[in-house]
């Protein structure tokens, strides 16, 4: 019984640990590219490849006016949307 329970322990810790990780790349994109920095950045282009990828559909779903605002958005929802959800599973798997 204690072995179960450790494993979920285990579990929703990097379940957890991984919503931290994709916000905090999702807000390094934001301030990336709000700083101007190009593809020629190495940094810039490996955070561009994995906020792309797990962008999900927040990256089509509000396209405000300035260039700016629709960064912000974009990724702040998608930042927002990984810490709930993995919030949510960590704590059911307890």
């Amino acid at each position: 019984m204690a072995s179960g329970r450790k494993k979920t322990g285990v579990l929703s810790t990097v379940i957890n640990l991984f919503g931290v990780l994709t916000a905090l790349v999702m807000i390094i994109r934001m301030l990336l590219q709000l700083s101007g920095s190009t593809a020629d950045n190495v940094l810039f282009s490996v955070v561009k490849t994995w906020s792309d990828l797990l962008v999900l559909w927040w990256g089509n779903i509000i396209k405000p006016a300035g260039a700016p605002a629709s960064v912000i958005v974009t990724y702040a929802l998608a930042a927002v949307f990984w810490l709930l959800v993995t919030r949510i599973l960590a704590r059911v798997l307890r």
